[in-house]
């Protein structure tokens, strides 16, 4: 495998999960609001409340869980070599709660766009 720079493969997943798996996702969305005859607007706000609690979830707890941490770890992740992969990056696919958070962040931002555009 030819081992990709770090930038193009951060491009290709915010592509992927910024934008492309969103406009899925809202496409099913849409089509799921026209048969349960909902108005897509109202699904939009839901998602955007959904994906709010979300990035507290997510990055709410990870900042307190890092609170938690023994004194003598001066940075998150110090005590393995995660720190070291990620500086090397040999990391090839970004870690599951981020990828979650990219498309639903795409989703409801797309989704307004869409709104907005309709208006």
């Amino acid at each position: 495998m030819v081992d990709r720079p770090h930038s193009s493969r951060l491009v290709r997943a915010v592509a992927v999960f910024g934008v492309g798996i969103p406009l899925v996702v809202l496409t099913v969305l849409y089509a799921g609001s026209r048969a349960a005859d909902l108005e897509f607007g109202n699904v939009v706000f839901v998602l955007t409340g959904l994906t709010a609690v979300a990035w507290f979830v997510f990055a709410g707890w990870g900042r307190r869980m890092d609170a938690a941490r023994p004194a003598s770890e001066l940075f998150r992740f110090s005590a393995t070599t995660y720190a070291k992969d990620v500086s090397e990056g040999t990391y090839a696919r970004l870690p599951l709660p981020t990828r979650l958070l990219f498309v639903l962040t795409g989703a409801v931002v797309l989704g307004w766009v869409v709104l907005l555009a309709t208006f």
